[in-house]
């Protein structure tokens, strides 16, 4: 009897070791899974060391000439997603692509403002290629503005309203950043929308409303 009760327990202490080494190669695949996962994600693993975590999103659009392109503008690249697909690096060169407006009808540019990778502020910058290319279109100040607020008019997108991010001013142009005029602004603006219909009615968003 008692030879049969210690086989007992000890049969029972065999399926609780076994359990217990199950579960912990069960955890132990998972967090290998977990740590894999983030480790393919990690910027500074990626094929290309300049691309940053492309989840910091600045701006999103869509391509007029093809609805299926998604435009995401981030804090260090330029992506497109097609058919809903993965996102992929697009652009020749790193920047930060702040205030992105992409084109409401095609023949339009996209624009943006921010940072070059070389650092400073590359003002008013434009791409007619889909985001792989970008020219600066103006300064505006010296140095160069940063536009973290920026509306370009569907009506009219020759008309374009900025605000410098240091606070150095509302800026607008009507002839796509030739020459530009300063507007007063009641305090700092955070986002700008200029009106699809009335091209002379820009809404403005700040830290009181």
């Amino acid at each position: 009897m008692k030879e049969n009760e210690s086989k007992s327990k000890g049969s029972k202490k065999t399926r609780l070791f076994i359990i217990v080494i199950a579960a912990a190669i069960a955890i132990g695949i998972a967090s290998a899974v977990v740590l894999a996962k983030i480790t393919i994600q990690n910027p500074e693993d990626a094929d290309d060391p300049r691309t940053v975590f492309w989840r910091h999103i600045h701006g999103l659009g869509i391509d007029p000439s093809d609805r299926n392109i998604l435009y995401i503008a981030t804090h260090g690249d330029f992506y497109q997603s097609v058919n809903g697909g993965p996102p992929v690096k697009v652009d020749e060169q790193r920047a930060d692509y702040m205030a992105f407006n992409a084109p409401y009808a095609q023949g339009v540019p996209l624009y943006a403002s921010g940072h070059p990778a070389t650092g400073g502020n590359t003002g008013l910058i434009k791409s007619t290629d889909g985001g792989k290319t970008w020219q600066q279109v103006a300064t505006v100040l010296d140095p160069p503005v940063d536009f973290h607020a920026m509306g370009v008019s569907k009506s009219d997108p020759n008309l374009i309203i900025g605000f410098d991010s240091a606070g150095r001013g509302l800026f607008k142009t009507i002839d796509a950043g030739q020459n530009w005029q300063t507007l007063q602004f009641p305090e700092y603006v955070s986002a700008l929308a200029i009106s699809p219909s009335d091209p002379n009615a820009v809404f403005a968003g700040t830290g009181k409303g």
